[in-house]
């Protein structure tokens, strides 16, 4: 904000990505995925494709994990009454990384259980 840069920007320089990795350092034998996990949690703002930079994975194996699949379920909540279209909208609109299965796997994540056919 100080600088008008938006927060993926800052992510890329060399300085930001090497401060947020040095305070959440990754543990020997850490996978990638668990290491943006642990970022995740130190960070809240950190994105998708960011943490995947970091830790150095794609943004679908980062996109796949249920800590940031919940985190952007929570920081985007599906409004009373949204149909899952304009969630999706939102979703990709917080977090423009994401691909179009990448958003489905959240929606349908929020979605519960599927329905007895008995």
């Amino acid at each position: 904000m100080i600088v008008g840069a938006n927060t993926s920007d800052i992510s890329q320089r060399r300085a930001f990505r090497e401060a947020i990795a040095s305070a959440t350092p990754r543990l020997p034998g850490q996978s990638p995925g668990a290491s943006a996990d642990a970022l995740r949690e130190a960070e809240p703002v950190l994105s998708v494709a960011d943490a995947a930079v970091i830790v150095r994975a794609n943004n679908s194996d980062i996109a796949r994990r249920r800590a940031f699949r919940e985190a952007i379920a929570s920081a985007t909540p599906r409004l009373p009454g949204q149909s899952n279209r304009a969630w999706a909208a939102a979703l990709r609109a917080a977090e423009p990384g994401l691909s179009a299965a990448e958003i489905a796997r959240i929606v349908r994540a929020s979605e519960g259980p599927p329905a007895s056919s008995s």
